[in-house]
């Protein structure tokens, strides 16, 4: 059934709109009356659904992150050596980003307006995550088929490029998302100087999923959270 504000729920309608107001004005610049009306609601009636703006916030990020941890490490652990989990990892990273730009957004800039428990929380769950590019870099160190001279530096600076992404990727560009995602996995080879048996390696000399896999999960995994894969394009 085609969706209509008629058919979608107000917790929903909220949801959605809180994305995209947080990621193209911030959190702290959106108001409750601005938040109404961009859900269709009344304010007494965003009050009726919704605790604060910032449990909202709270929400949306768990939600979200909790969303691309699970895709994430579903994809890494389907593959074996460390090579192979490294391109997993940067694929999901970009597929998951290009596809919810505004989440993406909100996930990299918001953090700072939580506080508390609820920003604890949202701490621990992106460190989980991140956490997972951390071990796959130490594993190739080990196995010796990765040369870094600081693996944390490598993480972060991989991080960063796959986390740009949501600031200029579009559907309609030159590149399809799932391109672009081989394209940052061959990049983060290079960066970890990833080779087997002295043989430098690239994503077509390995035997990977296909990108469309990782996507298919992306969309498998978004289906199971009601505000995801409808809050629209990134602003430019």
């Amino acid at each position: 059934m085609e969706e209509t504000a008629e058919n979608i729920g107000a917790d929903v309608r909220i949801m959605r709109a809180a994305v995209r107001l947080f990621a193209r004005n911030g959190f702290q610049a959106v108001g409750i009356r601005e938040l109404a009306k961009e859900a269709g609601l009344s304010s007494a009636a965003l009050y009726h659904y919704m605790g604060t703006k910032n449990d909202l916030l709270f929400q949306i990020m768990m939600e979200a992150l909790q969303a691309w941890y699970e895709v994430t490490l579903a994809a890494c652990e389907a593959e074996t050596g460390a090579p192979e989990k490294l391109c997993a990892f940067v694929r999901s990273h970009v597929i998951s980003s290009g596809r919810f730009p505004l989440e993406s957004v909100v996930i990299d800039t918001e953090i700072r307006s939580l506080k508390g428990d609820q920003r604890s929380n949202v701490v621990a769950l992106r460190d989980q995550y991140e956490g997972l590019l951390d071990r796959i870099i130490q594993q190739g160190i080990e196995e010796g088929n990765f040369s870094t001279g600081d693996p944390k530096l490598v993480s972060l600076g991989l991080l960063e490029m796959c986390n740009g992404l949501s600031r200029w990727y579009r559907p309609e560009g030159r590149s399809t998302l799932e391109d672009i995602a081989d394209g940052f996995a061959d990049i983060a080879l290079a960066a970890v100087n990833a080779k087997r048996d002295g043989v430098p390696l690239r994503l077509n000399s390995l035997k990977v999923k296909p990108a469309s896999n990782i996507n298919h999960q992306v969309s498998e995994r978004a289906s199971r959270v009601a505000f995801l894969a409808h809050t629209g394009k990134a602003e430019k």
